[in-house]
């Protein structure tokens, strides 16, 4: 996880030093960019709770909560 958290911020780092310019396609391609550094950084923070949130369940896998099917995960965009 240590790896991809580092991949992650070396992504941001070189996303946030593009300045934006008159050139629109370098803007968006940073807004995907930090957006997608985002939603990578919850999900990972989603996996790496999954085991505390079983022990605290007593064990019972927190991804069949009431056998209501599989999970829905909502990930935002740039607004």
């Amino acid at each position: 996880m240590e790896f991809l958290r580092a991949r992650l911020h070396e992504d941001e780092t070189a996303a946030r030093a593009l300045k934006p310019g008159k050139n629109q396609d370098v803007a968006r391609l940073r807004d995907r960019v930090l957006a997608d550094v985002e939603a990578k950084r919850r999900l990972m923070d989603w996996v790496e709770e999954l085991p505390r949130r079983a022990k605290d369940n007593g064990g019972a896998s927190p991804l069949a909560e009431g056998g209501r099917g599989p999970l829905r995960l909502v990930l935002e965009g740039p607004p």
